[in-house]
């Protein structure tokens, strides 16, 4: 990793998080919540500009709906954060 002048750049924002209904129980209860993540990435190649792009990307985990969001925020981010980190390298490195 460097400050500057590198060969690949990253940048990006987090545009989207949600927490919604993933699973209603036969009597119209909420049984699984799910909280998503979603951050617009740039990624620049320096040394070929062709393969420099702008993407989207989602990531979410599921929880029990009988928990509030705060009381499990800080175990989800983590796991949502592992999986956006996965799918953005994945994405720059798939051409290497």
């Amino acid at each position: 990793l460097v400050e500057e002048g590198g060969d690949f750049a990253f940048g990006g924002e987090i545009t989207n998080y949600t927490s919604v209904t993933a699973s209603v129980s036969s009597d119209d209860y909420a049984v699984l919540n799910r909280l998503t993540i979603t951050v617009s990435v740039r990624f620049t190649n320096a040394i070929d500009e062709t393969k420099s792009w702008s993407k989207s990307f989602s990531a979410y985990e599921d929880y029990d709906s009988t928990q509030l969001l705060t009381e499990v925020e800080g175990t989800l981010i983590p796991d949502i954060v592992d999986k956006l980190v996965t799918d953005i390298f994945m994405a720059s490195a798939s051409d290497w």
